[in-house]
């Protein structure tokens, strides 16, 4: 049977994070999000030295960034369309792309 990404083309490589950056790190180590899925309230742990981070949709068009940030953060997600989404979180050296589903 065919994946969906299979049926549609347009969805290949939607499920790894490099597809919304080539440049995009695998290693997600320092980036914890949670619950996933979540329904209101999104908690994100962080590493030192984040310069930006924000919200990304599957077809790759930024729904938030935020400007400040903690070591803990509580990000509210009650205005989001219930779906598939990308934590984009830039550092000096990488990005990281962490998936969650909103409810």
């Amino acid at each position: 049977e065919q994946t969906e990404a299979a049926k549609r083309p347009e969805l290949s490589g939607i499920n790894r994070p490099s597809a919304l950056n080539n440049n995009t790190s695998q290693n997600l180590e320092g980036v914890v999000l949670y619950p996933n899925p979540v329904v209101n309230q999104l908690r994100v742990m962080l590493p030192q030295g984040v310069e930006s981070m924000r919200i990304v949709g599957l077809n790759g068009a930024v729904v938030k960034e935020f400007n400040t940030f903690e070591k803990s953060n509580f990000i509210d997600v009650t205005d989001l369309n219930q779906g598939v989404y990308f934590l984009q979180v830039t550092t000096a050296e990488q990005v990281f792309n962490k998936r969650f589903v909103k409810q």
